[in-house]
């Protein structure tokens, strides 16, 4: 891979970080709360369709609640045994050891009227869940781009806007 493209993926990689991390600092007007989870719901600058946030508290540390929502690729990851939706991953570039370009297969859904789709993400994984990072911060991160990997014909490419899973420790 030329270093041009490895560094525009690790850009791609930090500002997506930027972002999701000042949504998640943002209030939104809440839509919905329901079984202790709360929806909101935002229309942002630049980006063609509404974007959602839910929060809710796991009893679990950080770290651990990453593993079971994060990518493979950055370690032990047990999504696959839990997310249905998940047809396979496959990790096309590993960029550096928190970033990595992924191409997510899914399956069909709604008795087959959704597609099968495949996307193509730079993910961003920060584990560490150091202090230094927003007061113990685990999250996973990723965006879609464009990537020289050929369409399948039996799925249809999807395209992700910013989307993260942020992982906060429960503070008292």
């Amino acid at each position: 891979m030329a270093e041009t493209e490895k560094s525009c993926y690790e850009e791609i990689a930090e500002e997506t970080k930027a972002a999701v991390l000042q949504y998640a600092r943002e209030e939104w007007p809440v839509i919905k709360t329901s079984s202790g989870v709360e929806v909101s719901c935002s229309q942002l600058p630049g980006v063609p369709v509404k974007v959602y946030k839910a929060v809710g508290e796991i009893d679990c540390p950080p770290s651990e609640t990453l593993r079971y929502v994060s990518s493979p690729g950055f370690g032990i990851c047990v999504r696959e045994e839990w997310d249905k939706q998940i047809k396979h991953w496959e990790i096309l570039e590993k960029i550096d050891e928190r970033t990595l370009v992924l191409r997510t297969c899914c399956h069909s859904a709604v008795m087959g009227i959704i597609a099968q789709r495949e996307f193509i993400d730079v993910v961003r994984n920060e584990t560490s869940c150091e202090e230094s990072i927003d007061g113990g911060l685990c999250f996973t991160c990723g965006r879609g781009v464009d990537y020289p990997f050929p369409e399948d014909p039996s799925y249809v490419r999807g395209w992700n806007h910013h989307s993260a899973i942020l992982c906060f420790p429960k503070i008292g």
